[in-house]
């Protein structure tokens, strides 16, 4: 029985190297924005918390994720937390 010839030697580089693993840089850059966005998205879409550690921490809930995914979710916010004028009241000394 004969045993097959391999390349017995890792490439030297780490960029070679996650290439021969099947991670290129480029899936590193998408990976970090990808945590970004949701980073981002939690923090303006929070609507629930969730217990991780003993700790409290915001969460989203599985409508606010459907609501993202189907384009509604801004809007909703936008409506939320739009900015109204207060009324005019008739101050003592002001026209």
């Amino acid at each position: 029985m004969t045993v097959p010839k391999v390349a017995s030697k890792p490439p030297k580089s780490s960029l070679a190297r996650r290439k021969v693993e099947g991670w290129s840089a480029r899936t590193e850059r998408r990976s970090l924005v990808s945590l970004a966005e949701w980073q981002m998205l939690l923090i303006l879409a929070a609507d629930t918390e969730a217990v991780e550690d003993d700790k409290a921490v915001p969460a989203l809930s599985v409508a606010r994720i459907k609501s993202f995914y189907d384009g509604t979710l801004f809007y909703k916010l936008a409506k939320q937390r739009a900015w109204r004028p207060r009324e005019k009241s008739a101050a003592p000394g002001h026209l």
